[in-house]
């Protein structure tokens, strides 16, 4: 959970987001998330480290994902469903990575898995999750 926190403080510098990103640091968050299944605290740490590099709003840039990130934050959500902090972080990881076109198509083949579980977060927490939920869902065209 520290290094996932550190490496969140470390990204809001641009060139350090970069830097992470290019070295591999989100195949190491994404590792920690399956190591550490059964921690919400990491698990939730690593949801919100991943949706901070997935966009620089300086640049105007969203990093392409791959499988292996949506794939983790959906396991986290299953994990973990009554977490308001981790089902927030979630989405809002989703959220940020569909502001691409490009993960939009990626996204797709789990369209179902994640409509299901953007409804159950934004049913149990409507505070934290409604907007982003309503978010994903028209990126994905429901």
């Amino acid at each position: 959970m520290l290094a996932c926190g550190c490496l969140g403080v470390l990204s809001t510098n641009i060139d350090n987001k970069s830097l992470i990103r290019d070295e591999g640091g989100v195949d190491a968050i994404v590792y920690a998330m399956w190591f550490h299944y059964n921690s919400n605290d990491v698990l939730t740490e690593a949801c919100r480290l991943i949706a901070t590099l997935a966009v620089t709003i300086q640049t105007n840039e969203v990093m392409i994902a791959g499988d292996g990130e949506f794939s983790a934050i959906l396991a986290a959500m299953r994990r973990f469903p009554e977490s308001e902090q981790l089902q927030e972080q979630a989405c809002s990881a989703i959220r940020n990575f569909l502001l691409s076109e490009d993960n939009v198509e990626i996204v797709r083949p789990q369209a179902n898995d994640v409509e299901e579980l953007i409804h159950l977060a934004s049913a149990r927490f409507p505070e934290r999750c409604v907007e982003r939920a309503t978010q994903i869902l028209t990126s994905l065209g429901y």
